[in-house]
């Protein structure tokens, strides 16, 4: 029986020849749903999740994780950083790939509202401080 994280564990490797804590590139999900960094060598526990930790960016002084830079796999589902953020299907069509090209699809819905509230912020101060 093959362990359950092996491609992650190649890349945690990977990480590894780079750094001489990858911990740090690392995450694991707790039971209430965080998302926590770790503190040393992962475990590898088959009943616990496992993430590289997303790409940041910085939009208008606010850090949220990156949108999506490679087009995700035909059926995929996706989500918009627009006011909605709604979920969406990958296709592939030429509008998926302007979204993508623009940093408007995301992986999470937590993820592209955070990145709409983000490119919006200025407006929202703008119309908030009345002027």
């Amino acid at each position: 029986m093959t362990n359950p994280h092996a491609e992650q564990i190649k890349q945690y490797c990977q990480d590894w020849q780079e750094t001489d804590e990858p911990w740090l590139r690392w995450q694991l999900k707790r039971d209430v749903g965080d998302w926590v960094v770790l503190s040393n060598h992962p475990a590898w526990i088959p009943d616990i999740e496992y993430r590289r930790k997303p790409d940041t960016i910085v939009v208008n002084g606010i850090e949220c994780n990156a949108p999506l830079k490679v087009a995700p796999k035909v059926g995929a589902e996706c989500w918009l950083a627009v006011e909605q953020t709604p979920e969406f299907t990958w296709r592939d069509t030429v509008y998926d790939l302007l979204r993508l090209e623009n940093g408007l699809v995301c992986a999470t819905s937590e993820d592209a509202q955070a990145l709409w509230i983000a490119m919006t912020a200025p407006l929202r101060a703008y119309v908030g401080g009345g002027k």
